[in-house]
C-alpha cells in the first residue's frame, strides 16, 4: 500500500490504506507494543529526518531512502541507537 501510494505520487501520510489506517497508526501501533513489552524500538518515521520537503531527493521511489545521503540518515540513526542499547 506505501509502495502503491507513493508511485501515484500521493502521501501515506494523507491516504489511508483499504482498511482505513494511515501509516502512522502502524508506527504507533508498534511503539505502544514495543513499550508494553519492555522493548527497546527505534521509530526512524519519527527521527530519521526525512519530509515531504527532501523526500524527492532521497527517497527516488518515494518509500526506500537509495541515495548516500539518505542511506547515511539512516545508518546514523541506526548507530547511535545501537550504542545506546547495546
Amino acid at each position: 500500500w506505501r509502495y502503491k501510494v507513493a508511485l501515484l505520487g500521493d502521501d501515506s501520510d494523507l491516504t489511508p490504506n483499504g482498511l482505513g489506517n494511515y501509516l502512522i497508526d502502524y508506527v504507533n501501533a508498534l511503539n505502544e507494543r514495543a513499550a508494553a513489552l519492555h522493548i527497546p524500538i527505534l521509530d526512524l518515521y519519527k527521527t530519521c529526518g526525512f519530509n515531504p520537503l527532501n523526500a524527492a531527493s532521497l527517497l527516488p521511489d518515494g518509500v526506500h531512502p537509495q541515495t548516500a545521503v539518505g542511506m547515511g540518515m539512516v545508518a546514523s540513526r541506526v548507530r547511535g541507537w545501537l550504542e545506546t542499547v547495546l
